[in-house]
């Protein structure tokens, strides 16, 4: 009697506009013959219009307290989408409910004054990649973000490139020998944990709806960048302070100006393309280089300087840094890969007596140098 539209991996929020409109016509006919049977709330425009995550994990969290037979997957218009993701996927691959990065669209990039409550309904909505680009620091640094990626991938690279010359016209061209490699990326899994209220959960305010969203992403921005830079390898992505194909330095004592330019020229002379070039440090290094003068005691300029660079490069400041090392590199010479969906798990019971939900979100992703020269990583602390 109602057409249900073939899946489309391709054409995600096309297939969901489809299934409202068959939900609709089924829900039209069924309130005719049996109008008791139909549940206001639950069949709302608003709820067809908009994926809702707090709604999402509120219902999950629902479905295990009230034993459904479902337990752990959202009800509704998000219980529709999740589940169609999910088939896409292998038997056994979603634990909690399917989850696709584009349902975490948000209408702010960074930090937002959220008492601006109903004004955000009316604000620009921003790609979840746009955010999650926002919020990691290797992202801002130039990296190559992949989004939906849907099998493993491998670039083709070169430690030592191809060379050309200038020749009259009927010059022979001399061989080059190329060194040849390639970065190979695959879903590796990366977990990250957080806490909602019910009382949260249940608040109806767009801004909390976007900061929920925006929490998220952040946790896998943030452990995008811990696997970017200090990954050890296994089963986590082989950051670039493991990479032993990287160029390295030794401060070997207090950090000076000469060792953030040996680190640029290092780079530089590996062909790196210097307009892409940042550094990467964790907070207590750029507390103490902002405080360290790069030549005289009594000269202003600092090794990291009032505007955020040093060297004349941006230099960016995270917790995931490697211990105290310094990272100098081409960005635009790193890429990472999303796969696009987010495992979420919701438990209700564990943190219950004082009214929390635990979310538990696993993403797949893989990140790594495709050339891994381009980068040079201190060997020990730039805080000596």
């Amino acid at each position: 009697m109602f057409n249900i539209p073939e899946p489309d991996a391709d054409d995600l929020d096309a297939f969901i506009r489809e299934v409202c409109a068959v939900r609709e016509e089924y829900t039209t006919s069924l309130r005719r013959l049996r109008p008791e049977s139909v549940t206001p709330i639950s069949n709302s425009k608003a709820m067809k219009e908009t994926f809702s995550i707090t709604r999402a994990i509120q219902s999950a969290a629902n479905s295990i307290t009230t034993r459904s037979r479902n337990p752990g997957k959202p009800t509704g218009y998000e219980g529709d989408v999740c589940k169609y993701v999910e088939s896409l996927l292998p038997d056994g691959t979603i634990k909690g409910f399917a989850l696709p990065l584009s349902c975490l669209a948000t209408k702010t990039l960074g930090a937002t004054n959220f008492a601006q409550g109903a004004a955000l309904a009316d604000a620009a909505v921003f790609d979840p990649f746009d955010v999650l680009r926002a919020e990691s620091v290797v992202a801002r640094a130039g990296a190559m973000i992949m989004q939906n990626v849907k099998a493993s991938l491998t670039f083709p690279g070169a430690s030592a490139g191809s060379t050309a010359q200038w020749l009259s016209q009927i010059g022979s061209i001399p061989e080059s020998n190329p060194t040849f490699q390639g970065l190979h990326l695959s879903p590796h899994r990366l977990g990250a944990m957080t806490k909602y209220t019910n009382e949260l959960l249940s608040q109806t305010n767009g801004a909390v709806e976007d900061w929920t969203r925006r929490d998220l992403l952040a946790a896998v921005a943030s452990a995008i960048d811990a696997g970017s830079l200090k990954g050890a390898g296994g089963v986590e992505p082989t950051g670039l302070a493991s990479d032993p194909d990287t160029k390295t330095i030794v401060f070997a004592g207090s950090p000076t100006y000469e060792r953030a330019a040996e680190m640029e020229f290092l780079v530089t002379d590996a062909n790196a393309p210097e307009s892409n070039l940042c550094f990467i440090g964790s907070p207590a290094v750029r507390k103490q280089w902002r405080l360290t003068p790069r030549a005289t005691p009594s000269e202003s300029s600092r090794l990291w300087e009032n505007d955020n660079t040093v060297c004349g490069h941006p230099a960016f400041a995270t917790k995931n840094a490697p211990g105290n090392r310094m990272i100098c590199g081409a960005f635009n010479h790193y890429a990472v890969a999303v796969f696009g969906i987010l495992d979420v798990l919701v438990n209700p019971y564990t943190e219950d007596a004082t009214g929390t939900i635990r979310v538990t979100i696993n993403a797949f992703a893989d990140c790594g140098a495709i050339y891994p020269t381009s980068f040079c990583v201190s060997t020990d602390a730039a805080t000596q």
